[in-house]
């Protein structure tokens, strides 16, 4: 394996990682932009907002999380997956 297929392989370990994070126990069903942000940047530390944006965009189109508003997503990796009724539970 050369450096860069190295390079790529770490590159995607922590995008699954973020994966596993949002289908455990203490996973929020709904989650705050800034939530998300925290969860990126446990699975990696020196993300920029570039990579946190670009990370939360990719579990939009992997269908992990469903966006709901500019700040606001419904985690659909959580057991059981989040449903929109919540929503109505986060503002109460």
């Amino acid at each position: 394996m050369d450096a860069h297929t190295d390079a790529d392989a770490l590159s995607r370990e922590w995008r699954y990682r973020l994966l596993g994070a949002l289908e455990s126990s203490a996973a929020p069903h709904v989650c705050t932009t800034r939530e998300l942000t925290g969860l990126v940047r446990l699975e990696r530390a020196s993300a920029t907002s570039l990579t946190v944006r670009s990370a939360v965009k990719g579990l939009v189109q992997a269908r992990a999380i469903t966006k709901v508003s500019n700040w606001l997503y419904l985690n659909r990796r959580s057991r059981p997956s989040a449903e929109v009724s919540e929503l109505h539970n986060t503002f109460a």
